[in-house]
Order: C-alpha cells, then sequence, then structure tokens
C-alpha cells in the first residue's frame, strides 16, 4: 500500500510532539481547492505513551468556507474563515477509531455525492479484527507481566470487540513467555487458532 500512495500523492514530514511522522499529500479542485495532508507512525504497540501518532490536515488553497468549532470543559470557540485545520491523534486505539470514523463520513457523504466518490476503504473487517485481537493480547500480557494474573480477561476482551482466548489457550501459546511486544504476524496466528474450532491448526508457540 506504501508503494501505490507513494505513485499517487506527494510525500511529506511533520514532526509531533518531537516525533516524525511521515505523510502523504494531495489538492482536490472545484470551485475552491483545499489540500489534505495525512499521515501515521503506524503501531508503536500501546497508548500515546508509546509514541504513536496520527496527523490529519485540511488546508484552504483558494475560496473554501470552512469554519471550525472546538468545544472543551464546557466552552466553545468558534472560528470563521479558518485557512488550516489540523487533528493530532496519540497512540493505536486512537488511530484505529479516526480512521473508522472517516470511513463513516465518506459512507454518509457518499449518499449526497453520487458518481463524485470513488473511495473504498483499504482494510477488510477481518483486518480491523486482527488488528484490535494484537491490541488484546499485548495489553493482556502487559497485565500478564505486572501481576502473574488474567484477572479481568472478560473485561478486555469487550474493550477491544474481539474474540476471546481461553486460559488454556495464552498458556498454550506460551504467551505467558511475552516479555515484550507481541507481533501482529504472531497474533494473527494466535487469532486463526483461536478461531479454528476444530483445533486442526496447532497452537503456535511465542518465541520472539
Amino acid at each position: 500500500m506504501g508503494k501505490d500512495l507513494e505513485k499517487k500523492y506527494v510525500k511529506g514530514l511533520v514532526k509531533v510532539d518531537g516525533i516524525d511522522v511521515k505523510t502523504f499529500k494531495t489538492e482536490f479542485d472545484s470551485c475552491n481547492i483545499i489540500e489534505v495532508e495525512a499521515g501515521s507512525t503506524g503501531y508503536e504497540g500501546g497508548d500515546t505513551g508509546h509514541g504513536g501518532r496520527t496527523y490529519f490536515r485540511i488546508k484552504d488553497l483558494s475560496s473554501t468556507d470552512m469554519r471550525c468549532v472546538v468545544r472543551n470543559n464546557g466552552q466553545s470557540h468558534e472560528f470563521d474563515n479558518v485557512g488550516q485545520i489540523e487533528l493530532i491523534f496519540g497512540g493505536d486505539c486512537e488511530m484505529e477509531t479516526f480512521y473508522e470514523a472517516l470511513c463513516f463520513g465518506a459512507d454518509v457523504l457518499s449518499e449526497h455525492t453520487p458518481g463524485i466518490s470513488d473511495y473504498e476503504p483499504q482494510i477488510s473487517h477481518k483486518e480491523i479484527q486482527q488488528t484490535n485481537f494484537a491490541l488484546y493480547i499485548n495489553e493482556l500480557c502487559d497485565q500478564y507481566r505486572k501481576t502473574h494474573s488474567l484477572k479481568g480477561k472478560s473485561k478486555l476482551r469487550e474493550k477491544y470487540r474481539v474474540s476471546d482466548i481461553s486460559i488454556q489457550d495464552f498458556f498454550e501459546c506460551e504467551l505467558n513467555k511475552a516479555e515484550g511486544y507481541v507481533s501482529q504476524d504472531f497474533c494473527n496466528k494466535v487469532y486463526d487458532y483461536v478461531l479454528d474450532t476444530t483445533k486442526a491448526i496447532a497452537a503456535p508457540k511465542y518465541n520472539e
């Protein structure tokens, strides 16, 4: 996907909280012109403290009626004739939920702009579930390292809305030995194993 983006859009780089975020940008022309720039560090293994950043910017290049309302702690700040809007998110989950928000927005607006947009999400439902499962596994492993317990496992599963991993499967896959971030690739193997009710797939063994 990265190479396809490089062929279609202009590469950029922004620094957020001292962290480099590689971006891509392009322009959209009609009676007005806007420039859009977006980028992310991708998954960094946790919340904002792990260094994950997602960046999204819209800039008026010509004749754009763009306004912004910021609400915080019961106070509202309204800005007219805005020249640029930037959104910044920290953490893996924030990257995912913002992506889903953009997909939702695209779906809604496509109902009002038939024939204009050919946008299609680049990530399948399974890939989203695998990503959420990896976040679930990593938080579960982090908890086990700190407490040597899997208590509250069901609450974590509900948090990420994914298939559960049984205590037996957790130890079968030797996740109790995980000393750091469990890769997406290994979590995908665990995901397939958990979903295989026939257990025809052998339990993957953590050895990273």
